[in-house]
Formats: structure tokens, C-alpha cells, sequence
């Protein structure tokens, strides 16, 4: 892992004319040259370099036989974004990333309409089983200072302690960070389950996925599997230990066949636990992912069971989302909204760039039932 490097002699110097621009604000002149050097404790050379820094990230701009001036845009914002490029690539059914980052462009631009503000994209493929994963023309990139916030989607757990410890103000989804956006599972399977039991469902089976950017726990240690069983216990119904399943991330099928979605997986499970020899079968059944959902609404056509009568289902969804097109009015939807993600997290980051904090480290996005 590599941490932040100490300032050095020009990076303190940049600081300080980067505060005497700020106080002087826009278009104002700089002290000559001479007081400047005076003033900062510094060497012409030094100085000459710190002035290039900074009309580089348009903080100062220089005009020829006049002097040295505070840049108009010295009070603009620049927010990078850094994006987990294989999340994209490895997940082309669910197409909540694709959404997500087309919800960013759109938040980016709108932002830029009605305030001072830049926000630079860069799509990153993390390499694993590195200690350091991010690229070294990134973190020269950020230790630059030109940034004046930091967003991040994904990155996988060797990148969290050098998030951390950067020191742009930074917000995180889909990782871990200081500050970060997560999605509220609790409260979806609160609502899942609820919306089973007013459909009279006493034996209620339950489905997660295990993701990729999470650390791997055994299962009775998830906190949505927790909350799953303390619902039915809040409502008096027994938990079926064997109608809860978690996929693994990769799983070896009967015929030797390695599935590497949670559409297959989905499916898969649907045809195992909804088999003709399989008596011990829910009568509602709570999906905590769309993917799973889907590859399950096909084998249960294929078996001829009615999703709504044959067995009830409650399901993870995205906002904007086509996967679960037309099964709305057969089975209960709860979906989150990765519109509402984007805006928390830039919210957040508003907050950290105006020297505050967050009322806390970990920000929950809830979902909604579809109506």
C-alpha cells in the first residue's frame, strides 16, 4: 500500500499563494515578484515553479508586462470520479452500472449548469492480488491537489486503506472509504417480508447474492440474513434454515458447468427447490437481487407454476431497470433508485468540501415499493 507522500517545499508554497489568491478572489494582482519572495520565504526559482502549478489547475493567470492575477475560476470546483470499469463489463444483464454511470454524466452536467464546477471521469481496471491497485498516474493525479473532491464506484479491498487515507475529501460507493453511500438491505427486507405475510405466506423462503466487492462472511454472519430472521421472528414465524440460500460467486452446477451470473444462478436454484420431488417448498419467496429474480421467473414458466398464486415473491429491482419488465403486477417490486445514489453521493461530498462533516460515516439509500 502507498500512502499519501508528505508534503514537499513547492506543495507548501502552492498552499500558501493558493490562500492568498483565495482572499484577494477573482482577477485581483498578485504583490510583484521581489515582495512575493519576501513575503513567502522563498527563491525566485521556487516560486516561478509554484505560479506554474497553479495556473496549470486555474488558480493564477500571468499577462505579459503586467504581473501575475487571480484566476476567474479561482473559486470553480473539480470533482474527480473513479469508476470500476470491470462492474460495467462483468455485469451486462442487471445493467444497474451502466444506469449508475449514465446518472453520474447527467448529475455532472446539470451541476455544471447552475454552479462552478468540473467533474473529470476516469474508468479504471483494478488489477487484483496487488497491494495497491490503483494505476501510479492516478495517485500522482490526485496528490496534485488540482481535485477539490473525490467520488468513487467500486475499486476492490486492496484499494480501501489508500482511499482512506488520501486526502481529498472523498465519498464511496460499492467500497470502503471514510464516507460512505450503501444501500439500506434492511430496510428491503423489511418491506419484502412485510408485503409476504399481508399476502399470507407462512413459510417464506430467501435469497442474496454475495458480492464481489463485499468481504466474504459466512452466512449467518450477513447482516441481511440477520435481519431476515429477526422479521420473521418479530412476526412470530418460523425460519426455514433451508429455503435461505446465498449463491456463491462461483458455483459448479450437476453437469459440471461453471455459472458465472446470478441469472444462472437463479434459475438454477428455481429448478432445484420448485422440483417435482422437492415437497419441502416455500409459499413466498423474498429475492434480494433483480438477476436472481429473473433467471427464477424462467424456470418457474418452465415448470408451469404462477408467480402471484403458485408462490408469492417480493424482489430486489433498480429504478430504470428493463430486467423485470412486465412482472409488476404479478409479484411485490422494491427497488432502489440509482439517481437517488448519484445525488447522495455528491451531497455528501458538498458537505466534506465545505469543511463539515456528515452526520454519519455511513449514509443509507433506502428503496421504495414500485407502486
Amino acid at each position: 500500500m502507498t500512502l499519501p507522500q508528505k508534503d514537499t517545499k513547492l506543495d507548501v508554497l502552492c498552499n500558501k499563494l493558493r490562500e492568498l489568491a483565495t482572499e484577494l478572489g477573482p482577477d485581483a494582482q498578485l504583490p510583484n515578484v521581489r515582495t512575493l519572495c519576501r513575503q513567502l520565504g522563498t527563491t525566485r526559482v521556487t516560486l516561478s515553479e509554484a505560479m506554474h502549478v497553479l495556473e496549470e489547475q486555474n488558480v493564477l493567470y500571468s499577462i505579459e508586462r503586467k504581473g501575475t492575477f487571480v484566476s476567474p475560476k479561482i473559486h470553480h470546483t473539480f470533482i474527480h470520479i473513479i469508476f470500476d470499469n470491470s462492474f460495467i463489463n462483468n455485469t451486462p444483464v442487471t445493467l444497474f452500472w451502466n444506469i449508475l454511470w449514465n446518472y453520474f454524466a447527467k448529475e455532472a452536467q446539470r451541476r455544471a449548469e447552475i454552479k462552478q464546477e468540473t467533474c473529470t471521469f476516469q474508468l479504471l481496471f483494478p488489477a487484483p492480488n496487488q497491494a495497491n491497485s490503483l494505476p501510479d498516474e492516478t495517485m500522482q493525479l490526485l496528490r496534485s491537489k488540482h481535485f477539490d473532491g473525490l467520488l468513487v464506484v467500486g475499486l476492490n479491498i486492496y484499494s480501501e486503506d489508500w482511499i482512506k487515507h488520501q486526502p481529498l475529501p472523498s465519498v464511496v460507493f460499492a467500497g470502503a472509504g471514510n464516507y460512505m453511500v450503501t444501500l439500506d438491505n434492511q430496510t428491503l427486507v423489511h418491506l419484502g417480508v412485510e408485503s409476504l405475510i399481508q399476502q399470507g405466506c407462512k413459510k417464506i423462503g430467501f435469497w442474496f447474492p454475495l458480492h464481489d466487492y463485499l468481504t466474504p462472511t459466512a452466512m449467518e454472519e450477513s447482516p441481511d440474513y440477520q435481519a431476515f430472521c429477526q422479521e420473521l421472528s418479530e412476526h412470530q414465524l418460523p425460519v426455514y434454515r433451508e429455503l435461505i440460500r446465498r449463491p456463491a460467486s462461483s458455483v459448479l452446477h450437476g453437469d459440471n458447468k461453471l455459472l458465472n451470473n446470478n441469472q444462472e444462478r437463479g434459475y438454477t436454484l428455481a429448478k432445484e427447490i420448485f422440483s417435482p420431488q422437492n415437497q419441502d417448498r416455500p409459499d413466498g419467496l423474498l429475492i434480494a437481487e433483480d438477476m436472481l429474480t429473473s433467471g427464477a421467473l424462467i424456470a418457474l414458466q418452465e415448470a408451469g407454476l404462477r408467480v402471484g398464486k403458485d408462490i408469492k415473491i417480493a424482489t430486489h429491482s433498480n429504478a430504470d431497470s428493463p430486467l423485470l419488465f412486465g412482472h409488476g403486477k404479478n409479484m411485490t417490486i422494491i427497488e432502489f433508485d440509482p439517481m437517488e445514489i448519484v445525488q447522495t453521493m455528491f451531497a455528501t461530498l458538498d458537505i466534506l468540501m465545505a469543511g463539515q462533516q456528515p452526520p454519519q460515516a455511513r449514509i443509507l439509500v433506502p428503496p421504495h415499493v414500485r407502486a
